[in-house]
Protein backbone atom coordinates (compact mmCIF):
# COMPACT_ATOMS: atom_id res chain seq x y z
CA UNK A 1 0.00 0.00 0.00
CA UNK A 2 2.75 2.43 0.84
CA UNK A 3 5.55 0.81 -1.17
CA UNK A 4 7.00 -0.75 1.97
CA UNK A 5 7.99 -4.39 1.76
CA UNK A 6 8.65 -6.69 4.66
CA UNK A 7 12.05 -7.47 3.15
CA UNK A 8 13.20 -4.07 4.40
CA UNK A 9 13.17 -5.51 7.89
CA UNK A 10 15.52 -8.20 9.13
CA UNK A 11 15.06 -10.63 12.00
CA UNK A 12 18.24 -9.12 13.43
CA UNK A 13 16.80 -5.57 13.57
CA UNK A 14 16.05 -4.03 16.93
CA UNK A 15 12.37 -4.76 17.73
CA UNK A 16 11.80 -1.22 19.03
CA UNK A 17 13.20 0.27 15.82
CA UNK A 18 10.94 -1.95 13.72
CA UNK A 19 7.91 -1.13 15.90
CA UNK A 20 8.63 2.59 15.63
CA UNK A 21 8.98 2.31 11.84
CA UNK A 22 5.65 0.48 11.60
CA UNK A 23 3.87 3.16 13.65
CA UNK A 24 5.45 5.93 11.55
CA UNK A 25 4.40 4.28 8.27
CA UNK A 26 0.88 3.75 9.59
CA UNK A 27 0.62 7.43 10.49
CA UNK A 28 1.66 8.28 6.91
CA UNK A 29 -1.25 6.12 5.76
CA UNK A 30 -3.55 8.03 8.14
CA UNK A 31 -4.10 4.94 10.28
CA UNK A 32 -4.80 5.67 13.91
CA UNK A 33 -1.87 4.69 16.13
CA UNK A 34 -2.63 6.35 19.44
CA UNK A 35 -0.35 4.02 21.37
CA UNK A 36 3.41 3.79 21.86
CA UNK A 37 5.45 1.52 19.54
CA UNK A 38 6.31 -0.59 22.58
CA UNK A 39 2.77 -2.07 22.35
CA UNK A 40 3.66 -3.63 18.97
CA UNK A 41 6.95 -5.12 20.10
CA UNK A 42 5.42 -8.34 21.45
CA UNK A 43 3.55 -9.00 18.20
CA UNK A 44 0.25 -9.68 19.96
CA UNK A 45 -2.39 -7.89 21.95
CA UNK A 46 -5.21 -5.42 21.40
CA UNK A 47 -3.10 -2.77 19.64
CA UNK A 48 -1.56 -5.29 17.22
CA UNK A 49 -4.97 -6.70 16.29
CA UNK A 50 -6.44 -3.22 15.92
CA UNK A 51 -3.58 -2.14 13.66
CA UNK A 52 -3.87 -5.28 11.52
CA UNK A 53 -7.62 -4.74 11.23
CA UNK A 54 -7.13 -1.15 10.08
CA UNK A 55 -4.45 -2.19 7.56
CA UNK A 56 -6.66 -4.95 6.17
CA UNK A 57 -9.65 -2.60 5.90
CA UNK A 58 -7.56 0.00 4.08
CA UNK A 59 -6.18 -2.63 1.68
CA UNK A 60 -9.65 -4.01 0.92
CA UNK A 61 -11.01 -0.52 0.35
CA UNK A 62 -8.12 0.28 -1.99
CA UNK A 63 -8.92 -2.87 -4.02
CA UNK A 64 -12.65 -1.89 -4.10
CA UNK A 65 -13.51 -5.16 -2.37
CA UNK A 66 -17.09 -5.51 -1.16
CA UNK A 67 -18.39 -8.22 1.13
CA UNK A 68 -21.59 -9.93 0.04
CA UNK A 69 -23.97 -12.18 1.88
CA UNK A 70 -23.23 -15.86 1.29
CA UNK A 71 -25.60 -17.88 -0.88
CA UNK A 72 -26.44 -21.31 0.51
CA UNK A 73 -27.97 -24.12 -1.48
CA UNK A 74 -30.91 -25.94 0.03
CA UNK A 75 -29.89 -29.32 1.50
CA UNK A 76 -30.90 -32.33 -0.59
CA UNK A 77 -32.50 -35.58 0.67
CA UNK A 78 -32.46 -34.79 4.37
CA UNK A 79 -35.07 -36.65 6.37
CA UNK A 80 -36.66 -34.68 9.14
CA UNK A 81 -36.24 -36.34 12.50
CA UNK A 82 -38.54 -35.50 15.42
CA UNK A 83 -37.14 -34.53 18.81
CA UNK A 84 -38.76 -37.55 20.46
CA UNK A 85 -37.10 -40.11 18.17
CA UNK A 86 -33.89 -41.76 19.37
CA UNK A 87 -30.71 -40.66 17.61
CA UNK A 88 -27.91 -43.10 17.00
CA UNK A 89 -27.57 -46.59 18.42
CA UNK A 90 -28.20 -47.52 21.98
Amino acid sequence: MNDISSSEFSKFDDPMTVSTSIVNECKKLQISCDFPPLKLKSGNGEQVVSLLNQLASKALKRKNFNFRNPKFEAPKNIEEQGDDEPRGHG
